[in-house]
């Protein structure tokens, strides 16, 4: 590999007991050789919650309601991170990818902050834990991103990581991190990456640049020109059947609702970078 395109991603956080997001995960650590941190989390105001002497639980497909008690709640707890470490161990062992696992407790979201300070990029999903977060952010993955600061593979959907990639980035901005990290994760996949240009084509110094951060990519494609409008990236994406899209926040610089819409018309997974 060009040492220019070398990745700094040798651990990846996993807190979701979900089998898209341990596949992907193991997927990805597996590729770049990197370590898999499982971490569940025993919630610690759902703990408080159960103390209380009135407190219940609906279920959702059901509507069946039953007392919530602590003790029936903690070994809910361990079962589910039992189910969660061996699922990781089946997908880890079968990629071939070191791994380790540990159950914190504490409020969910400084949990996962401080686990994230010792990972190089972290792996949420919408349909997992992560979306417990919504009642209480605005966009709880910008929220992430902007307090770990370091990249978030999202999941969507079911769908698994796969060729070919797809960058966005726009040339009136620094454009080269997020380059260097699709460029060099292309290449670990032999997945062939196509970059959205928005707004004006590359410059000639540009496109050498692209040239040489792509060299070892089986095969690359430049759509130019490309309007910075959410239904128009989203309609391209899905038209060029990306498996797995990139994109910086720094450098993309959409307005957080204009973000937000375009991550609502996305299906595939996203590797968003700060």
């Amino acid at each position: 590999m060009n040492p220019r395109k070398e990745i700094m991603i040798s651990k990846i956080l996993l807190f979701e007991n979900l089998n898209v997001s341990i596949s992907n995960a193991a997927l990805l650590a597996a590729k770049l050789e990197a370590e898999l941190l499982g971490l569940f989390v025993e919630d610690v105001n759902l703990l408080r919650l159960s103390n209380l002497p009135f407190a219940c639980e609906t279920e959702i497909h059901s509507t069946l309601t039953r007392s919530m008690e602590p003790e029936s709640l903690l070994r809910r707890f361990r079962m589910l991170a039992a189910q969660m470490e061996e699922r990781l161990s089946h997908a880890a062992h079968k990629l071939h990818v070191s791994w380790s696992f540990q159950v914190s407790r504490g409020i969910l979201w400084m949990e996962l902050l401080e686990a994230a300070k010792k990972c190089d990029l972290l792996v949420v999903s919408a349909k997992g834990q992560f979306s417990n977060f919504l009642p209480f952010f605005d966009d709880p993955l910008c929220r992430l991103l902007e307090e770990v600061q370091k990249p978030i593979l999202f999941l969507p959907s079911e769908k698994q990581l796969q060729s070919p990639f797809g960058l966005l980035l726009d040339p009136s901005k620094d454009f080269l991190p997020i380059l260097k990290l699709s460029a060099g994760i292309a290449e670990k996949f032999s997945a062939a990456l196509t970059l959205f240009v928005l707004n004006k084509p590359l410059e000639a110094t540009q496109s050498r640049l692209v040239e040489t951060m792509t060299a070892g990519i089986p095969k690359l494609s430049l759509i130019q020109g490309v309007r910075k409008e959410p239904t128009v990236i989203g309609s391209l994406i899905h038209e060029e059947k990306i498996g797995l899209l990139f994109f910086s926040l720094k450098n993309l610089s959409l307005p957080k609702e204009r973000l937000k819409v375009l991550m609502r018309l996305l299906s595939c997974p996203v590797l968003l970078s700060p």
